[in-house]
C-alpha cells in the first residue's frame, strides 16, 4: 500500500469517528433517558402489584374474620364497618352482607341487597348469577313467573352454574305440568360432564318421579337402593336353609374315585392307604 493510500484511509477513520462521537454527544442524553424511564416504569409496576397484592390479602382476611363471628347481627355490623371503610372486595362483601341478614332474619333487606347487586353495571356475571342463586333459596316460595325471570340467565351458554339453573327450571316446569320440558332439561344435566355428583343424582330421582317418557335416556347412575348383582364367587344357599349355617358347595362323588378303608375294618391296610374297588378284596 502506498503513502498515499493509507494517509486517506487515516483520514477516513478519524472521520468516522467524529462522526460516531457527534452522534453519542448528540443522542445519548436521550437513549440514557428511555433506559432510565423504562426501568422505573418497570419498577412501579412491580411496585404496584405487589400492593394490590397485599391489599387483597388483607380484604380477605378482613372478611373471614368478619364472617366468622357467631352472632347474626354482630355480624352485620362488622360487615357493614368494611363496607363503610371503602372495602376493596366490594363484591364479595355484598355478597357476604346479603346472606348475613338473611341468616338474621332480614329477608327484605337481604333481597334489595341481592337485587341491587344484580342491576350494578359493574358486576361481573359470575357474581350476578351466585345473587340469582341466592335469591331463589332466600325465597321457594315465589311464583313460577318470577323465579323463571331469575333461572332463564342462569342458563344461558356457558354460565358457571348452568346445570344448577337446569334444575330449578326443571322443578319450576314440573310445577307448572310442563313434563316433556322439564325431562329436556333433567337430561341435560346428566348429559353435562360438569354436573357434580348430587347434582346428577337429584335429576335422576326427578325423571324416576315423573317418568322418563319417550325420550332417549343417557346412562343413569346406579341406584343406591338397587341390590347388586350375585357374585358368581360366593356361595348360594337354599331358601329353606339355615341363614346361619355356612354354606356347603354341592359336590358329586365320582364312582371311579378311590374310597378310603378304614383300618379299623380291614386292618391289611395301612392308614391313609386306599383300595381299588376294581381289585379283590
Amino acid at each position: 500500500m502506498s503513502q498515499t493510500d493509507s494517509f486517506v484511509e487515516e483520514v477516513s477513520e478519524e472521520l468516522r469517528r467524529d462522526r460516531l462521537f457527534s452522534l453519542a454527544r448528540r443522542w445519548g442524553p436521550y437513549v440514557i433517558a428511555v433506559l432510565v424511564l423504562v426501568v422505573a416504569a418497570s419498577a412501579f409496576y412491580e411496585w404496584r402489584d405487589a400492593q394490590a397484592e397485599t391489599a387483597r390479602q388483607q380484604a380477605g382476611d378482613a372478611l373471614r374474620a368478619a364472617m366468622s363471628v357467631d352472632e347474626p347481627e354482630a355480624r352485620i355490623a362488622a360487615l357493614e364497618a368494611l363496607e363503610e371503610d371503602g372495602f376493596p372486595a366490594q363484591l364479595p362483601l355484598a355478597l357476604a352482607l346479603a346472606t348475613a341478614r338473611a341468616e338474621a332474619g332480614q329477608t327484605d333487606a337481604a333481597e334489595a341487597s341481592l337485587r341491587a347487586l344484580i342491576d350494578a353495571p359493574e358486576t361481573d356475571e359470575i357474581y350476578a348469577d351466585m345473587a340469582r342463586l341466592r335469591l331463589l333459596a332466600l325465597r321457594p316460595g315465589r311464583p313460577v313467573a318470577e323465579r323463571l325471570e331469575l333461572i332463564e340467565p342462569l342458563v344461558r351458554p356457558e354460565a358457571p352454574f348452568g346445570p344448577l339453573g337446569l334444575e330449578q327450571r326443571a322443578i319450576a316446569q314440573i310445577e307448572l305440568g310442563e313434563l316433556d320440558a322439564a325431562r329436556e332439561d333433567l337430561f341435560a344435566i346428566l348429559a353435562d360432564p360438569g354436573a357434580s355428583v348430587d347434582l346428577r343424582t337429584r335429576a335422576q330421582t326427578l325423571l324416576v318421579a315423573i317418568g322418563l317418557g319417550a325420550a332417549e335416556t343417557p346412562v343413569l347412575l346406579p341406584s343406591a337402593t338397587q341390590d347388586p348383582a350375585p357374585d358368581a364367587a360366593t356361595p348360594q344357599t337354599a331358601p329353606d336353609a339355615d341363614p346361619d349355617a355356612a354354606p356347603v358347595d354341592e359336590i358329586t362323588p365320582d364312582p371311579e374315585e378311590d374310597t378310603p378303608v378304614d383300618p379299623a375294618v380291614d386292618p391289611a391296610v395301612e392308614p391313609g392307604e386306599t383300595t381299588d374297588p376294581g381289585e379283590d378284596g
